[in-house]
């Protein structure tokens, strides 16, 4: 499969121009964005350390009626600043998957893809590729509750006879983190390959293919697993090592994310070829 994936990459170099084009518009994005939000922390923290010494003595409304007006309005506008470009940032993306989606499904059945799918795909595919965001955005906000509980579960058992201070709350948190980050790998592939389903499965609505992805993920989950903890690997890799403050200018930075950005793009591939091979093999 790995071999068909770079074969259809190879082909088809439009693929990674497409992809190349969103990854900039991301990376102009956050560059210009970046100001708001580290100016956005730079507040947040001097307010916890401003407010600090005095959270023992008053209570949370006193505490409220003490924050500057100034300070309050500037964390408002920072606040909103940054949602409506996440928001932005969602709407490209929901925009770019059904274009980019119909690309992939064409290039791994026919061989060959162009620019015209893409547009094509937009077209066809929006009304679909939206109403699977929201389904998405529900199941991972259910997903991300159920392992936030599972993962505190399982820490709270295993520092049970723990004596409770800053360093085991520390301790604490980042076992929760790791635990999190298993059960994602774990469950993820259940639902990978219903990205290519919505698309090479085209006369089916979103719970159709949802229901036949699911199949499909279960049949190959062994394929899955690996390639998918590959692609979270920066991710893990950031929280393990504790870089809570990297910011792009450090090398650690730009090498962990330039990585799952190409991963990612063999990834998206790598799941279309598994579902096609799929498909070919077994009735959905």
């Amino acid at each position: 499969m790995i071999k068909k994936t770079l074969d259809t990459l190879r082909k088809n170099p439009i693929i990674i121009a497409a992809y190349s084009f969103i990854v900039l518009v991301f990376i102009g994005g956050f560059a210009l964005i970046s100001p708001y939000y580290n100016k956005f922390n730079s507040l947040l923290f001097n307010f916890y350390e401003k407010y600090s010494e005095y959270s023992d003595k008053l209570d949370s409304q006193k505490m409220i009626e003490l924050i500057e007006p100034q300070e309050m309005i500037e964390l408002t506008k920072l606040s909103v600043i940054i949602l409506i470009f996440y928001l932005l940032i969602l709407a490209i993306t929901i925009v770019y998957l059904p274009g980019f989606g119909n690309m992939l499904s064409q290039a791994v059945c026919n061989g060959k893809t162009t620019l015209k799918v893409f547009f094509q795909g937009i077209k066809k595919y929006f009304v679909k590729i939206l109403l699977a965001s929201l389904l998405l955005m529900a199941i991972v906000f259910g997903f991300r509750i159920i392992a936030s509980f599972l993962s505190m579960f399982i820490a709270a058992l295993t520092n049970a006879d723990t004596i409770i201070d800053e360093q085991s709350l520390y301790n604490t948190q980042r076992l929760m983190t790791g635990i999190f980050y298993i059960i994602t790998i774990l469950s993820y592939p259940l639902i990978l390959l219903w990205f290519p389903s919505l698309f090479m499965d085209k006369n089916d609505g979103v719970i159709a293919t949802l229901k036949k992805g699911f199949k499909a993920g279960i049949r190959r989950y062994k394929e899955l697993v690996l390639p998918t903890a590959f692609v979270l690997m920066p991710s893990i890799v950031v929280q393990a090592l504790n870089y809570t403050d990297i910011n792009i200018s450090l090398p650690v930075y730009i090498v962990l994310y330039a990585y799952q950005v190409i991963a990612i793009l063999f990834f998206a591939i790598y799941i279309f070829e598994l579902y096609n091979d799929t498909k070919k093999h077994t009735y959905l």
